[in-house]
């Protein structure tokens, strides 16, 4: 926890924002955000209640979450939109969103491999259709860590021998 940084009223507008935000993204749960934006649930508790400021990495974090419409994809137009508006309430005033062209090392770090699909339409799911694509998600997830764990035991076994 980033504990109390910043004057009061930037980390107000910031909550506000975020709430905002939030209910936009398909009213998006904080667990959800904090899984999809790669940080914890208590980071986001502490900004919409106004006691931390975070830096602009983390609000990047939160915009990629908010425009993540399914697992691994990610309307980036619509993150660009959430991160200068998170910025502008943050008070991070003329450095609200990188020049066009230049590298965000968050989106280096996932490169879209989804360009060539057609966009949903309306561009977002309902908050059922996101819940189910989140439990298939999280079902092939435990699924390929049980592969994984029998490659171990394998590997184990033949190094036994």
């Amino acid at each position: 926890m980033q504990g109390k940084t910043g004057d009061f009223d930037a980390r107000d507008r910031l909550a506000r924002e975020l709430v905002a935000c939030r209910d936009e993204a398909r009213r998006i749960s904080q667990d959800d955000l904090a899984e999809l934006a790669r940080v914890s649930r208590n980071t986001i508790s502490d900004i919409e209640r106004a006691i931390s400021l975070p830096k602009a990495g983390t609000l990047r974090k939160l915009a990629n979450g908010l425009a993540t419409y399914a697992p691994g994809r990610r309307d980036n137009d619509l993150a660009d939109e959430y991160y200068e508006r998170l910025m502008r309430a943050a008070g991070y005033a003329g450095s609200a969103a990188p020049p066009a062209g230049s590298e965000d090392p968050s989106r280096r770090a996932r490169p879209s491999r989804t360009e060539h699909l057609a966009p949903m339409p309306g561009g977002r799911l309902s908050r059922e259709e996101r819940q189910q694509l989140l439990e298939r998600y999280r079902a092939a997830t435990a699924e390929l860590e049980a592969v994984f764990r029998a490659l171990e035991e394998a590997d184990g076994d033949n190094a036994d021998r």
